[in-house]
């Protein structure tokens, strides 16, 4: 039942709103999803604290840069921008 009423709604919104949003805001949501399991496994299970907060932000900051930095270079792939 829930899978369909997922189906249902992911086609109405299609329609409506572009493929690329809906990408980067999947995309978004999944990050932050991951973010938050790493926080809280770092907290109760190593006990880091805020060093882990600081240690996730600066991942994250890190992997928006380099997603920037892709953006700028349309020209080459993604791996050739690491190099």
């Amino acid at each position: 039942m829930a899978d369909g009423i997922g189906i249902i709604v992911g086609v109405v919104l299609c329609k409506h709103i572009p493929q690329r949003t809906i990408r980067w805001l999947s995309a978004t949501i999944f990050v932050i999803f991951g973010l938050v399991g790493i926080y809280e496994v770092l907290v109760s299970k190593i006990g880091l604290g805020y060093t882990a907060l600081i240690l996730l932000l600066l991942i994250s900051l890190s992997v928006s840069a380099m997603i920037t930095l892709a953006k700028k270079r349309p020209n080459k792939n993604f791996a050739e921008t690491l190099d």
